[in-house]
C-alpha cells in the first residue's frame, strides 16, 4: 500500500501498516520499528490486535513521548521548521555513537536530510505530540525494546510496566550502524 501522501502522521503511517498486513496471507506478525517507526508500529499492533505476536521497538523513546510540553515540542520542532537539513545533521552528529564512522553519518546525514521538509515537519510535529499511553496499555502482545544509552533512566522506568528492555552499551542512536 502505498505512504499517504497528505496529512502524514504516526495515526496514518500505522494504517499503512496496519494495509500491508491484512493484505498479508500470514496469519501472525511481529512488528519491528525504529526510532519514529516504534511509534509507528506500536500504534499499527493497537489496530491489528490478535493478528500480532510481539512489537519490537528499537531506540522509540530517545525522547520522552507523552510527557512533553509545548515549550519543550517547540524546542525540538523549531530548529527543523527554520533549518530541516542543519536540524537533519545535528541530530545525527547528537545521536550517532562513537564508533560510527564518518561516511555512515555522511550518508545517514544526506539520507534523511533530502526528506521534503513539507511533508516530514507535519510528521515530526505529530510524533513529538505522540501519546503513548494507550498504546502502551492496549497493545494485544509482549513489546521489547532494544535501546541504545541514550534514552534516559527515568523514561526506561516509566516504561517498564509495559515494555522489557536491553540496553546495547557503546551504541547510539543508529543501532547496527556502529562499527564492531
Amino acid at each position: 500500500a502505498p505512504a499517504p501522501t497528505s496529512d502524514l502522521n504516526i495515526d496514518a503511517l500505522a494504517d499503512v501498516v496496519r494495509s500491508i498486513c491484512e493484505a498479508n496471507e500470514h496469519q501472525r506478525f511481529v512488528l519491528v520499528g525504529h526510532s519514529m517507526g516504534g511509534a509507528v508500529v506500536l500504534e499499527a499492533a493497537c489496530k491489528l490486535r490478535q493478528a500480532v505476536a510481539g512489537v519490537l521497538l528499537a531506540d522509540t523513546f530517545l525522547i520522552n513521548y507523552g510527557e512533553l510540553d509545548e515549550a519543550t515540542i517547540g524546542a525540538y520542532y523549531d530548529p527543523f521548521a527554520q533549518d530541516f537539513r542543519a536540524a537533519v545533521n545535528n541530530l545525527v552528529d547528537n545521536c550517532a555513537g562513537e564508533k560510527t564512522r564518518a561516511e555512515t553519518r555522511a550518508r545517514l546525514k544526506a539520507g534523511m536530510g533530502a526528506g521534503d521538509p513539507a511533508v516530514m515537519l507535519p510528521l515530526w510535529n505529530s510524533l513529538l505530540r505522540w501519546q503513548p499511553q494507550d498504546a502502551l496499555r492496549q497493545c494485544p502482545a509482549p513489546i521489547h525494546a532494544i535501546n541504545c544509552p541514550l534514552i534516559p533512566e527515568t523514561t526506561r522506568q516509566r516504561l517498564s510496566p509495559f515494555i522489557s528492555d536491553t540496553v546495547l552499551p557503546g551504541t547510539g542512536h543508529f543501532l547496527g550502524l556502529d562499527d564492531a
